[in-house]
């Protein structure tokens, strides 16, 4: 089956914001909910709809999730040789060797010129991901 490239995007950037999605191999269409879901005591879950119908439909849905925290670091690794500032390069390679890499590595791109680049970057990475953990369902 030929997936969206929107969907794939789409996917690509739900999964960034902390959800996990469910392709259906059948027609490419996705369902999604949050990773964690919070509910104050005898709240009912507004996801669970969603829920139950992936759980009852386990063998036409493709579980998509992010990446873990190694990938996501190589992701970062991959994006400093991008950089063509010598200072920030330097930083961002000081900060992935220091505690709390992420947190750090999230403020100094939020306070550069390479924001939007990273952004970009991280999609674009965030959708090779997605169609890896797809590649293995195709026919």
């Amino acid at each position: 089956m030929n997936y969206k490239e929107e969907n794939i995007k789409v996917i690509a950037e739900l999964i960034d914001c902390g959800h996990i999605c469910f392709l259906n191999k059948k027609d490419g269409s996705f369902e999604y909910h949050p990773k964690e879901i919070d509910l104050f005591f005898d709240e009912e879950n507004p996801w669970q709809d969603i829920i139950d119908r992936i759980e009852n439909n386990l063998d036409v849905y493709i579980k998509i999730e992010q990446m873990d925290s190694n990938l996501s670091f190589q992701v970062m690794e991959l994006f400093i040789d991008k950089v063509k500032s010598d200072e920030l390069r330097k930083k961002l390679i000081n900060t992935l060797n220091q505690p709390k890499p992420f947190g750090n590595f999230k403020y100094l791109i939020d306070n550069s010129e390479y924001r939007q680049n990273w952004f970009d970057f991280k999609i674009d990475q965030n959708i090779l991901w997605v169609k890896e953990q797809i590649s293995g369902y195709e026919n």
